[in-house]
């Protein structure tokens, strides 16, 4: 096929492209997400000393990290390929 149909096929194609995606932007760009947006240390911050302390106490920000930790290392070795870990 000739270098200069394949460049008029790229560059409409990139032109759909170009414009649908612009169209999802304005469409994003008009909800008003911004009143969703909310800072978890106000919601800490909100919350009485016995509850925090309790929190605290139980080591509950300690364990949920070890969770995603070990979450994170589970999904990792699952990218090795299982011929490897045979040899």
């Amino acid at each position: 096929m000739d270098p200069g149909v394949m460049f008029v096929i790229k560059a409409v194609f990139w032109l759909a492209l170009d414009g649908l995606l612009e169209t999802i932007k304005v469409h994003v760009m008009l909800l008003n997400v911004g009143q969703f947006t909310v800072s978890i240390a106000e919601y800490l911050g909100l919350l009485p000393p016995q509850m925090i302390y309790l929190i605290k106490a139980i080591a509950l920000p300690q364990g949920l990290s070890i969770l995603v930790w070990a979450i994170a290392v589970r999904m990792a070795l699952n990218l090795v390929p299982s011929w490897i870990t045979r040899l």
